[in-house]
């Protein structure tokens, strides 16, 4: 079920319809350079396979929030799951997500993150 809340957008944290966060706002900046070869990178690699990626988008935000949470980017995984949940994912692949990296990265990584994508795909099937 996708969430038309406005607070739910994947593109209220992208800066100028560039697809990256407005943290890199400051690098495009002052080192428009290296800007420039993020977006880049970024774009490829967040291809659907249905425009020549390897993975599908699902898969690839599940695998991102896995990452957030074992980095412990509360904000991360939030996006990556509203991200995951407009593309398709289900609370029961959220939770999956989220135990495997607290099977691996232990028990801090849900009490600092975790929580977070559960919380933020309950939001999504209420």
């Amino acid at each position: 079920m996708q969430q038309n809340d406005e607070s739910h957008s994947s593109s209220t944290h992208l800066s100028g319809g560039s697809g990256t966060p407005d943290f890199y706002e400051p690098l495009r900046t002052h080192a428009p350079w290296a800007y420039e070869a993020i977006v880049s990178t970024r774009h490829h690699t967040l291809r659907d396979v249905s425009e020549g990626g390897a993975l599908s988008t699902l898969h690839k935000e599940y695998i991102l929030i896995a990452l957030d949470i074992a980095l412990r980017n509360e904000p991360g995984v939030r996006q990556h799951t509203r991200d995951a949940m407009a593309a398709g994912a289900t609370i029961d692949g959220i939770v999956e997500t989220v135990v495997l990296v607290l099977l691996t990265a232990g028990v801090i990584t849900y009490r600092t993150s975790g929580y977070a994508a559960i919380e933020e795909a309950s939001r999504w099937t209420s």
